[in-house]
């Protein structure tokens, strides 16, 4: 009986002894967080593949400054990416501040997060983003604010960066450009953010390129710190071009001051708007007619740069053919009467991001070990039209 009683003891023993070794062996070492992946290329890490196995990183987001709906709904959607997909996001305002980016920049690094995903407003910031994120050895993306195309090699060079994401601005002012030309359009105003915001310069450059490159000609451009001058200076600019054919808004944010400059001057009659950055209020202008066209995608990239830090952390940077970070850009969606219903199916959702999760997976490491910079470039330039988001939301 004694032999029995021993041998029983000695079989529950070991059995709990093989129990606590495979739960060791299943439980895997945490990757030391502000770190260099385990491995880049877009080769997964030794720990990574499956959602349910991977870390729930700390990722910092930023947003320009609070209360403007196109700034919230660019920090909505980076916040999206990141608590959705297994993160946990810590989000700060700049409060329109140059000096703050720096500090919250700082404030992550205390905080000990595992990465950030950036808006950097100001490309002279850059360099000092740059610096506390090297010196802490933590990884960051770029979205929307990413600085300026001479600043790209200073990022590639950092071990840190896991790339950027901007939505092709010098383009959206040449497709509205063209718009406004071929709805007969000849002479064109503009007004935007102050000068020195990259994306407001660039669709001012392309806009008045493309425009002028047709045969027409660009009147006059007003500059705001933000938008409650629009009002004002839209006014001031409408009075002194009354012969205009057009204004050319920078952002959504403008538009209401533009359409109230133009219909105090009595001028709605035969000015026609165009608007880059469309948000649901623009949107419902347009389907009114009050609005004759415009595009967007805003949201597109800070769903795609959080991806992109995730992927680093996850041990999958995302790197092109010469092993180095990369500078992706999403191509402007083009919004008229014909097509805003659509848009505002897939855009104007409370609570839905334009694009889906399927897609958003398929991106990411965790859910496809596969992923790479191929998989980055299919996306962009096949799956994020208006019609392939819809129909990968199931909406229109």
């Amino acid at each position: 009986m004694k032999k029995n009683v021993s041998k029983l003891l000695a079989l529950i023993v070991a059995l709990v002894m093989m129990l606590g070794c495979a739960a060791c062996s299943n439980n895997d070492t945490p990757a030391e967080t502000g770190g260099a992946p385990a491995e880049t290329g877009g080769e997964p890490a030794e720990t990574g593949g499956t959602a349910a196995e991977a870390e729930n990183w700390l990722i910092g987001a930023n947003i320009w400054g609070t209360g403007v709906p196109m700034l919230e709904l660019l920090n909505e959607a980076s916040l999206y990416a990141i608590d959705n997909f297994g993160c946990t996001s810590m989000n700060v305002s700049d409060d329109y501040t140059s000096d703050l980016i720096v500090q919250n920049m700082q404030k992550f690094v205390g905080a000990e997060v595992d990465g950030a995903n950036v808006y950097c407003n100001t490309a002279t910031t850059l360099p000092r983003v740059i610096d506390i994120f090297t010196e802490a050895q933590t990884p960051f993306s770029l979205h929307t604010g990413i600085g300026t195309e001479d600043q790209f090699s200073m990022l590639t060079e950092c071990e840190y960066f896991a790339g950027s994401v901007d939505a092709d601005c010098i383009l959206a002012g040449a497709q509205l450009a063209q718009l406004a030309w071929d709805d007969g359009c000849r002479t064109a105003v503009m007004i935007g953010g102050n000068i020195g915001d990259t994306n407001h310069d660039q669709r001012s450059q392309g806009f008045r390129e493309t425009f002028e490159g047709l045969g027409g000609t660009v009147l006059d451009e007003a500059r705001c710190t933000d938008a409650s001058e629009a009002t004002t200076k839209a006014g001031d600019l409408l009075s002194a071009n009354r012969e205009a054919d057009c204004i050319y808004c920078f952002v959504g944010d403008y538009v209401p001051g533009s359409v109230t400059a133009s219909e105090n001057l009595g001028i709605s009659d035969h000015l026609k708007i165009y608007v880059s950055n469309v948000d649901s209020d623009s949107a419902s202008l347009i389907k009114e007619g009050v609005v004759a066209g415009g595009n967007d995608g805003t949201t597109l990239p800070p769903m795609l740069g959080a991806s992109l830090v995730i992927n680093y952390l996850d041990g999958y940077k995302i790197v092109d053919e010469n092993g180095l970070a990369c500078h992706f850009q999403t191509t402007p969606i083009v919004v008229t009467s014909e097509n805003v219903d659509l848009y505002m199916d897939v855009f104007c959702v409370d609570g839905q991001q334009p694009i889906a999760d399927s897609v958003m997976e398929s991106l990411m490491g965790r859910y496809n070990p596969e992923t790479g910079y191929d998989t980055y470039v299919d996306v962009i330039e096949n799956q994020l039209t208006l019609e392939n988001l819809a129909a990968a939301l199931g909406v229109g």
